[in-house]
């Protein structure tokens, strides 16, 4: 970690870059991260769906969903790194807040996402169900 400058993922160098991906990768794999996870990507797939119907492109979405969400959690991991680096690496009692407030930083990015999604695919499948019905309505009036 460099030792000042603002803990953004992107200004960390790309050793940095790739280590937290990595620890975010391996906070998503937990299986109550898992569940929430594999649920955002599912709903950028139902997303997706609604403008295409290739599979090559929902399988982009998803891919591109869980991308999304595991640079969000390496943000979380980023800034729990600086705030370790200033807590001090011999202090203990300081190290211990900042891992539970990581885990609860990934936990509420990870779920205002899939909430935000759920909403998303609610509305979309809502509008779809109004497109379908104004066409049937139009069917029926000629």
């Amino acid at each position: 970690m460099p030792g000042k400058g603002r803990a953004a993922l992107a200004y960390m160098p790309e050793p940095v870059k790739a280590r937290a991906r990595e620890i975010a990768d391996w906070l998503l794999r937990q299986p109550g991260f898992a569940k929430s996870a594999n649920r955002y990507a599912e709903l950028a797939r139902e997303l997706a769906s609604h403008y295409s119907r290739k599979p090559q492109t929902l399988d982009q979405a998803a891919e591109k969903a869980y991308t999304d969400l595991r640079n969000r959690v390496a943000q979380s991991v980023v800034r729990a790194a600086a705030a370790l680096n200033r807590a001090g690496r011999e202090d203990r009692a300081a190290q211990e807040p900042i891992s539970r407030s990581l885990w609860r930083a990934a936990w509420r990015g990870i779920e205002r996402e899939r909430l935000r999604a759920e909403a998303q695919a609610e509305l979309a499948s809502a509008r779809e169900a109004a497109r379908a019905e104004e066409r049937a309505r139009e069917e029926r009036g000629r």
